[in-house]
């Protein structure tokens, strides 16, 4: 059995320790996304979320009993593991603290290291590659329209200096996906940039502080919906080819 280190006293500490558990037993075949690769780039955006790509997989069945006994292997925890045709929800317990590990399959993906500590020991990890990653967000806040995802747009654009690779939205905009029955549709890229016309247009900064302050401190909200506008206003130049 893998026992959590005494120091694990917050959710922060939680998804950190499994983020190096991970890294240990599955290796690079355990890419980090979503919103954790900016918490590991010194995003002040908090997140109760892991989001790992397996690979490389064509099968959701081919990892879930490796996952499974991974989870097992852990001592004084309580763990839920489901499926359904988007990806693997395991739900974690330890103590009062809770998080959500949500794991998806691929054949590939291109990846990048990062290195960060976790309670004094160093960690190197493997992180979805930024460029591919901002582009999931576009993707992303395109089908939720979630004040989150401009945030962490933003983010990648203003503070990390990032580009999206053109060739991972198209692909998303192949497949959009939206409505209750989740139906895709195609979506030109003029089309998205008329969208994010509008969102720069008509951000709301009420909606805007309502939405992220449980994840972000008052101060990193104060003149936030401005910074979001320019990385917004930055982003469609760059797809209109500026």
């Amino acid at each position: 059995m893998t026992t959590i280190a005494p120091a694990v006293k917050t959710t922060d500490d939680l998804l950190l320790w499994f983020l190096g558990y991970f890294a240990q037993k599955f290796r690079n075949r355990a890419i980090v996304k979503g919103g954790m690769v900016l918490r590991l780039l010194n995003s002040p955006r908090a997140t109760n979320d892991l989001d790992i790509l397996f690979v490389p997989f064509s099968s959701k069945k081919e990892i879930l009993p490796e996952l499974e006994q991974v989870l097992a292997d852990v001592d004084e925890i309580e763990s839920q593991v489901s499926a359904d045709s988007k990806c693997i929800r395991c739900r974690v317990r330890y103590g009062k603290l809770q998080i959500q590990i949500e794991g998806t399959i691929a054949e590939s993906c291109e990846y990048e290291s990062v290195s960060t500590v976790s309670h004094g020991a160093p960690l190197l990890l493997a992180i979805q590659r930024r460029d591919i990653a901002l582009a999931h967000k576009i993707g992303a806040w395109n089908e939720r329209d979630l004040m989150r995802d401009l945030y962490d747009i933003h983010y990648f654009i203003s503070v990390l200096g990032v580009k999206p690779d053109l060739l991972t939205l198209e692909e998303r905009l192949r497949h959009v996906f939206s409505g209750r029955k989740n139906r895709s549709k195609a979506m030109t890229m003029s089309e998205l940039i008329h969208k994010m016309e509008l969102a720069h247009r008509n951000l709301d900064a009420k909606r805007l502080n309502e939405e992220l302050g449980a994840i972000l401190s008052k101060n990193e909200r104060a003149g936030l919906d401005m910074k979001i506008k320019t990385g917004l206003y930055r982003l469609m130049e760059m797809l209109r080819g500026n």
